[in-house]
């Protein structure tokens, strides 16, 4: 009877766990990509990203082996893997990213944003979050989590101040 009680408690948890880690992949969201910074050299770029992750379930848990690819203008740019990152209850976590490119492909990216006002993109994501028992110990089962972003970069390109143009029309005319 012992035995037989055990096993349904465990049985229970499993399912338990299942439906949790379920439940949670279900409200998983990529909300938010955000450029936080570039470096132009002269041979490449790179660009720093930060992917928000929002969680909307009840349940904090870990997502794991994170695979991402960046897609931009129709091409890979970049591929990588983080081992997992914490999200909790109702909550948000951050993904640093980076992406490193080519002079050629930024030529052909300000070549998409002269015709197009803008440089379009995606970033796919997939990870598993893994079924627990009592929430505390990983089974070797998951549920697999999978979300395709768009990226949409406008520049900002500004007109020059009046204090530039008077600063160079000064240099000009003493010249």
């Amino acid at each position: 009877a012992i035995f037989l009680t055990l096993l349904v408690l465990l049985v229970i948890s499993v399912l338990a766990g299942l439906g949790m880690s379920y439940s949670a992949a279900n409200s998983l969201e990529v909300s938010d990509v955000s450029v936080k910074g570039f470096n132009v050299g002269l041979t490449s770029m790179s660009i720093d990203l930060e992917v928000t992750v929002r969680n909307r379930s009840q349940f904090p848990f870990w997502l794991r082996d994170i695979d991402y690819r960046i897609v931009l203008a129709e091409r890979e740019v970049a591929t990588g893997y983080k081992p997992s990152i914490y999200i909790p209850s109702q909550g948000t976590s951050s993904m640093p990213l980076s992406v490193k490119v080519t002079v050629l492909d930024v030529i052909q990216y300000i070549a998409s944003i002269l015709s197009y006002q803008e440089l379009r993109g995606r970033l796919i994501i997939n990870g598993r979050l893994p079924v627990t028992l009592f929430g505390l110990i990983e089974l070797p089962i998951s549920i697999p989590f999978s979300e395709e972003k768009e990226l949409k970069i406008i520049p900002a390109i500004r007109a020059p101040s009046v204090e530039a143009l008077s600063a160079t029309a000064r240099w000009l005319s003493s010249s």
